[in-house]
């Protein structure tokens, strides 16, 4: 009887023994399961080098170089159009005809009186010569010549400005009257814009424009030729500040020798003000912002590390890190992060 109940007080003992044995294991198991839940997942990249450029980029708008507006020096009716919009001219060519009759009277009178003038000169010369006249007669004979040959020259050059001529190179941006109509003495008739070269005229804020400099080269992009990229030079900026806007115009030309640039275009441009070559960066997404301090999470034995940190260049992937107690290719989180504290545990995970 006494050995029954020693062996089933063993039982017990040993039944109660697996039983907190295995709670045990199932509160480590749960504790285990807890801090796996607990750790968040989080993308990294890491500090590395980079050849950083410090960019100043702007808007535009294409502007002729130069323009002028042609119009007749007489009054008349257009008699010959030889150009239409977008008719490229150069210095010197014939635009326009314009029939002035007052001039034409006044050319064609002057014509005939040199014409006898000059008849009645070389009679008298020869009647001097034979003796028949004398030198006076001739003399009068010739000053009456020479008057009527510069009439005529007069009455030519008043011709020649019924001939409406371009006084530069260009292209035609606008014709203003038709063969056929009538117009007046100076009145523009066309509009030539000088396209071989163009420029973009745009706004620098102040807190951008001490980085420019005129002869510093840019490079322009229009929407309208894609993966097109032109040259351009600063040759231009304002002394004063638009008293708004607070921005400085800023004119930026380009050599446009095919004409593919037309004024009106909008233009993209990038002048690159400095370069560093060997910059410390970290991915653009790793630096956020919390109680407007630029911060990083560097993770460190799983765990997030929170750093204020200092930033210097920017561009569309990297951002200049200026703390030198940062080291080379430490890990910094890129995704997960906004909701992160300081020493919360991480998991690494793979960007799919």
């Amino acid at each position: 009887m006494q050995r029954s109940i020693v062996f089933i007080s063993t039982i017990v003992v040993f039944l109660v023994f697996v039983s907190c044995a295995k709670k045990e294991d199932e509160k480590k198991a749960s504790l285990s399961k807890e801090t796996v839940v607990k750790a968040i997942p989080v993308e990294v990249g890491q500090i590395t080098i980079h050849k950083m450029q410090d960019i100043v980029y702007t808007l535009g708008t294409i502007a002729p170089s130069g323009k002028a507006n042609v119009g007749a020096s007489v009054s008349g009716r257009i008699e010959m159009m030889h150009v239409r919009e977008g008719s490229i001219v150069k210095a010197g060519d014939v635009i326009a005809e314009i029939k002035s009759t007052e001039f034409q009277i006044q050319y064609d009178a002057a014509k005939d009186r040199l014409a006898l003038a000059e008849s009645d000169y070389q009679r008298k010369k020869r009647l001097f010569e034979a003796g028949a006249i004398t030198k006076g007669e001739r003399d009068i004979a010739e000053d009456r010549y020479k008057q009527a040959k510069a009439q005529y020259e007069l009455a030519e050059q008043q011709m020649a400005h019924a001939r409406v001529t371009a006084p530069i190179t260009g292209v035609i941006g606008a014709k203003l009257f038709d063969k056929g109509e009538v117009v007046g003495a100076g009145m523009p008739i066309v509009n030539i814009m000088n396209t071989s070269k163009v420029n973009v005229e745009s706004d620098i804020p102040e807190n951008e424009v001490y980085k420019i400099r005129e002869g510093q080269w840019c490079q322009v992009i229009s929407d309208a030729y894609t993966g097109k990229v032109f040259s351009g030079k600063v040759v231009n900026i304002a002394p004063l500040a638009d008293p708004l806007s607070r921005t400085f115009k800023t004119k930026i030309e380009i050599d446009n020798p095919q004409m593919l640039l037309h004024p009106g275009m909008f233009a993209r441009v990038t002048i690159v003000v400095g370069e560093k070559p060997k910059a410390r960066v970290v991915p653009i997404d790793a630096v956020i912002e919390r109680e407007g301090s630029e911060v990083i999470f560097v993770v460190r034995a799983n765990e997030a590390n929170l750093i204020k940190v200092k930033t210097g260049l920017k561009d569309n992937k990297f951002v200049e890190l200026l703390n030198e107690d940062l080291k080379m290719g430490e890990q910094v989180i890129v995704q997960g992060h906004q909701n992160l504290k300081d020493k919360d545990k991480v998991s690494i995970v793979t960007k799919k």
